[in-house]
């Protein structure tokens, strides 16, 4: 990245911290009915408003392009408000959904049922994929928490990633069924090299399946997958 683009970037970073501030901080952590992607979703206070960031919207773009085959078993990691999960079930894949925020559960059923896909959305409460121990899934998705620092309330679970990469990536292959593949977002405002070093170190391959220059941070979707699957791209 060039200076131009830097200080273009950090006057969009600045622009949008004080866009928050001055019209979307009353969004935050409050119960607010809220539209993204075409889905009509209910916030429940402590749990991560997907609207106010800019990469959730954009991966549910994503998902809508072929990426979730019909039919498919899915698992939503740190569903949050559901919408993940929501995409993939109205896209014809059955989801099991799981949070460790039992306020994020509460909601995800909740945007489940608004939006008429609860018959083929499980919500579960629990840590990572403790709670589908022994099962397997043609797709696993995430959009992790990517910022440094250890949570210290739910909500914080969203944004702060701890040890969430390194435990993400430890356990993702015994839960990929044969030629399953993962779909995991990041921003190049978060620590992105900490995800792709835990990937490595689990043994895991990775390729860049779409990129978003979105001037304030760069999206970027990667596909994860066991090596002796191949390449899963598309």
């Amino acid at each position: 990245m060039t200076f131009v683009q830097r200080a273009v970037a950090r006057l969009w970073r600045l622009g949008l911290r004080l866009k928050f501030v001055l019209f979307q901080r009353h969004r935050h952590d409050r119960q607010v009915r809220e539209e993204i992607g075409g889905l009509s979703i209910q916030i429940l206070p402590g749990v991560f408003n997907p609207t106010l960031f800019r990469v959730t919207p954009v991966f549910l773009e994503w998902l809508t392009e072929g990426l979730v085959p019909a039919g498919s078993r899915v698992l939503d990691v740190g569903t949050g408000s559901g919408v993940l999960a929501i995409a993939a079930a109205s896209a014809g894949a059955l989801v099991v959904a799981v949070d460790s925020n039992p306020a994020a559960v509460d909601c995800a059923r909740i945007n489940a049922g608004t939006n008429g896909v609860d018959d083929r959305v499980e919500i579960r409460l629990g840590d990572l994929f403790e709670p589908v121990t022994g099962e397997k899934f043609d797709l696993v998705l995430c959009n992790p928490p990517y910022f440094p620092g250890q949570p210290t309330t739910p909500l914080e679970t969203a944004f702060r990633a701890g040890d969430f990469g390194r435990r993400f990536a430890r356990d993702l292959g015994d839960h990929l069924a044969e030629s399953g593949r993962a779909l995991v977002v990041l921003s190049s405002l978060g620590d992105e090299p900490a995800f792709l070093t835990a990937f490595a170190d689990a043994g895991l391959e990775v390729e860049i399946l779409r990129r978003r220059n979105l001037v304030s941070e760069i999206a970027t979707l990667f596909e994860v997958y066991s090596p002796s699957d191949g390449s899963r791209s598309r």
